[in-house]
């Protein structure tokens, strides 16, 4: 990448903010440069949207002497906060000059992609019909981002991926990241980007190859022990980590990840009695042994490199690192690069940030906008004037929850989702179905070893209703068409539809069973490639 291209990732890296070049953008350089399919085991924290944006200046750079219309990059993100913040860091990394940052809003489906947009930023759900419905081209596309290939399958979004990885063809360059290098991404990349430039290579391996196939590295060391909390809750969290600390014995050394929030944190630990000595971004608390050296350290915050990382922990027996729920893949990748497993600091889980929270607010938002509201509000309204909008949501959240054997109990956060959907009890949750997608064959644990054994699963899933289509595979019918006809007529989720099954001259489509009286409503009259289809409640045959 030139000087000529927005500066090159120097410039990409000055214009976020950062001191120096992030390791990946600058492993990603000379991929991005050739033109290569990349393929990272990276996440948010690790400067992941530095990349997506130097490889959209390259696009511009490449066709500004042509009259190319329309928008020339996708990057589809696994929730819609992700997509926002994705967007924001591409258009601050674009500079001044850079513009055309489009990011999908639930609006879509009526208002379709403006003609000025160049990226284009979604959840695969969101763009899906409008691709399909012809209201955003993929004519002009020239790069694909897949970010957290492992979250979209989690939240139910590649049913809605496979139909656009067919919609853009296999010209389009393409980048595919996640925190996680399960069997799941490693079975897209064969079938998808075969030929990409891997890295980190001991992390993905290309085929073939004499790494451990698994991603799984030797741990060498002490472990690390992790406290995951928002920021606001970090000064608090540093304090129990100390804590700890100090019932092992010796000096602590404190290590913020950004340099700005020192003073803070030096001062709050100083108001707190402590016997403090800053230099830099260091922090040196109690008394250094009598080689000098710190016993224990603390990393306050998530550093982007691995150097960094490494260095924070030099000549150390005892680790401890700080971090937002949304970094936390990406401080398990840099233990795994440095031979170093992870446990919960004070005993705490470690969670995994897109759990069945997200999974139960996703399928909230979607009831909001889909639901038929006025025989609900004849109900509720004494309640909401007698106690407010917010408490009568929250009170039947809560009922969701409920158990069905004890009346007074609520079921935990981390297993809402089964809760929600059918009020069983966990451990009689039926086994996720298998899509047909790249997740087949992926076993419950991930790469981050026993932890994500008992992380939760995708959840236990409704009763399906078999719909039949008049169209089938002598039409040239592809299952893309049918999810496409379907999310874009109705607005439901791909992750209400289930299996699909292409015959001769007929198709059957299994639809979530509490929306397909609205699906048959809806599709009546429907139209896909051309034809007038057909669309009932299949008879069993």
């Amino acid at each position: 990448m030139t000087e000529n291209e927005g500066g090159g990732i120097h410039g990409v890296a000055d214009r976020l903010g950062w001191a120096s070049v992030p390791e990946v953008l600058a492993e990603s350089e000379t991929a991005l440069g050739r033109g290569h399919h990349l393929a990272l085991v990276a996440s948010q924290g690790s400067g992941l949207e530095a990349v997506y944006a130097a490889a959209a200046l390259l696009l511009d750079a490449e066709n500004e002497t042509l009259d190319v219309g329309g928008a020339r990059a996708l990057v589809l993100c696994p929730t819609d906060e992700r997509a926002g913040r994705v967007a924001r860091l591409i258009r601050r990394a674009l500079g001044p000059g850079g513009g055309g940052v489009f990011l999908v809003g639930a609006g879509v489906e009526d208002e379709g992609v403006p003609d000025g947009a160049r990226i284009v930023v979604a959840r695969p759900s969101r763009v899906l019909p409008a691709i399909r419905s012809g209201r955003f081209g993929t004519g002009a596309l020239g790069l694909l981002v897949l970010d957290g290939v492992s979250d979209l399958e989690q939240l139910d979004e590649w049913s809605s991926v496979e139909p656009l990885l067919e919609a853009v063809g296999s010209d389009v360059r393409k980048i595919a990241a996640t925190g996680r290098p399960d069997p799941g991404f490693r079975q897209l990349l064969e079938r998808q980007l075969p030929r990409a430039r891997r890295w980190p290579e001991e992390l993905l391996p290309a085929a073939g190859s004499e790494s451990d196939p698994s991603g799984e590295l030797d741990r060498a060391g002490p472990p690390i022990r992790v406290a995951v909390g928002p920021e606001p809750e970090w000064l608090a969290l540093l304090e129990s980590c100390i804590a700890e600390a100090e019932a092992l014995g010796g000096a602590i050394r404190v290590t913020c990840a950004d340099p700005h929030q020192a003073d803070e944190v030096a001062a709050a630990l100083a108001v707190g009695g402590r016997d403090v000595e800053r230099e830099d971004s260091e922090i040196r608390v109690g008394a250094a042994g009598p080689e000098g050296i710190a016993r224990t350290a603390i990393l306050f915050g998530a550093p982007m490199d691995l150097s960094e990382f490494d260095t924070a922990f030099a000549d150390t027996e005892h680790r401890f690192v700080i971090v937002d729920p949304g970094r936390l893949n990406h401080v398990e990748t840099l233990s795994r690069r440095a031979g170093l497993a992870m446990i919960p600091a004070g005993g705490g889980p470690l969670t995994d940030p897109l759990d069945a929270v997200v999974n139960y607010r996703r399928r909230l938002e979607d009831a909001v906008r889909s639901a038929d509201f006025v025989p609900e509000l004849l109900v509720l309204e004494p309640l909401i004037i007698r106690y407010g909008a917010a408490r009568v949501a929250a009170g039947l959240s809560a009922l969701l929850r409920r158990t069905d054997d004890d009346v007074g109990s609520v079921i935990p956060w981390p297993d809402i989702e089964a809760a929600s959907l059918t009020g069983a009890p966990v451990d009689q949750r039926p086994p996720p179905r298998d899509s047909g997608s790249h997740a087949r064959g992926r076993g419950q644990a991930g790469s981050g070893g026993e932890r994500r054994g008992g992380a939760t699963p995708r959840g236990a899933r409704p009763a399906w209703t078999k719909l039949y289509f008049g169209i089938g595979r002598k039409d040239d019918i592809k299952p893309g068409d049918l999810v496409g006809a379907i999310t874009g007529e109705t607005g439901i989720v791909g992750g209400q539809i289930g299996k699909i099954d292409i015959r001769g001259g007929f198709s059957l489509v299994e639809v979530d069973s509490q929306v397909v009286d609205d699906v048959l409503r809806r599709l009546q009259g429907v139209t896909i490639r051309g034809r007038d289809v057909p669309v009932r409640a299949d008879r069993e045959r």
